[in-house]
């Protein structure tokens, strides 16, 4: 199978990672849970629940990384590339990129649409 999300580019569908499977709960206090799980992906699971997630401009894992485990650093270098690349072309980060590549095609909507109405006004 495929691997569609940015952050798993150039990963194996399935790879080994260093997981102890230790928890460390934390009182939690979500007053717009509606938004967080519209925001919500699991991108990677195992036998005892999601090891990979995003939420917004935030990608989780429930495991360390490690070089001894080569897929995990890059996790990290697809995250950090991406984001980079993000700033460079937008300015920010302060929205999901998907947003704002949303927000760019409006940007050349609107662009294409204006010169089309000079052309016809000359």
């Amino acid at each position: 199978s495929k691997i569609q999300h940015w952050v798993l580019g150039g990963l194996k569908p399935e790879f080994i990672v260093s997981y102890k499977n230790a928890w460390d709960p934390h009182p939690i206090n979500v007053s717009k849970i509606q938004f967080v799980g519209d925001n919500y992906q699991v991108l990677a699971d195992g036998d005892t629940g999601p090891l990979i997630v995003e939420h917004m401009n935030t990608i989780a894992t429930q495991f360390h990384i490690d070089k001894a485990f080569v897929e995990t650093p890059k996790l990290v270098w697809n995250f950090v590339e991406r984001r980079v690349r993000q700033i460079h072309d937008y300015g920010r980060i302060d929205m999901t990129i998907d947003q704002a590549e949303f927000k760019d095609k409006i940007c050349q909507y609107r662009n294409e649409a204006d010169d089309d109405f000079l052309k016809h006004l000359a």
